[in-house]
């Protein structure tokens, strides 16, 4: 594990490629072409493979619908996802997201502008019956794929979020945990998880996968801190 963590390049530099592309989006005529590329690029300038074409030889043998879970400590969590589905799984899947309201009001307008494909699902906070309102939405759906963070926050929390394993189980989701490397800069694909085991199955799964990948952030993650502290005071 990296003693400093890994340093990455500011947001802002990719707001700014963004908006180099979206003045290609203007002159180009194919959308897909213009994600695509955009996604390519990203990942290239954060030194994560761009293309692997194992990765595609997994999701061939995906359901048509599946719940994808991962660490999450920074927002580029986020990005990384954003292009890994743009890559890997936009030809085949709708995206459905579990987001917070706070981060969503900012966030909806923007996806809704860049992909129709995405749909963000507002996590209320305190509210009750969150996952069964969730369930009934998307029970006669098909071809498409839920992402989530089980932590719920990028601050350290020893706690997960249960609504996720209730989801997967009601909906007979198979969940895929999104491996982001940090340290070796490398995307991996867990073996699709079944989650009709009881939740302290589903959580020890979820903790144990997520000590595999060193978050960018890794003294923000409870299952990757303890580690992280010791090796930095070596």
């Amino acid at each position: 594990m990296n003693k400093k963590g890994r340093r990455m390049i500011p947001f802002s530099w990719l707001i700014r490629i963004l908006t180099v592309y979206v003045g290609y989006l203007f002159v180009s005529n194919s959308y897909e072409s213009f994600i695509y590329g955009l996604s390519q690029t990203i990942l290239s300038i954060l030194q994560f493979p761009i293309d692997q074409n194992e990765l595609r030889l997994l999701i061939e043998e995906f359901p048509s619908k599946i719940m994808v879970v991962t660490s999450h400590t920074s927002v580029y969590d986020f990005v990384i996802g954003f292009c890994v589905y743009q890559i890997y799984f936009r030809k085949q899947y709708h995206v459905q997201i579990l987001m917070k309201r706070s981060f969503e009001n900012y966030v909806s307008p923007l996806l809704k502008w860049i992909d129709s494909r995405f749909r963000i699902l507002r996590v209320e906070e305190g509210k009750h019956g969150m996952v069964k309102e969730i369930v009934e939405q998307l029970k006669y759906q098909d071809h498409y794929l839920i992402g989530l963070a089980p932590e719920g926050t990028r601050q350290c929390t020893s706690t997960l979020r249960k609504g996720f394993h209730y989801i997967s189980k009601d909906l007979k989701l198979p969940i895929l945990y999104l491996g982001i490397d940090y340290d070796q800069k490398k995307i991996v694909f867990e073996p699709l998880y079944d989650s009709k085991e009881e939740w302290t199955e589903t959580e020890k799964w979820f903790q144990e996968t997520c000590k595999k990948y060193p978050p960018l952030f890794p003294d923000q993650c409870y299952w990757t801190r303890e580690e992280y502290l010791e090796f930095k005071n070596e």
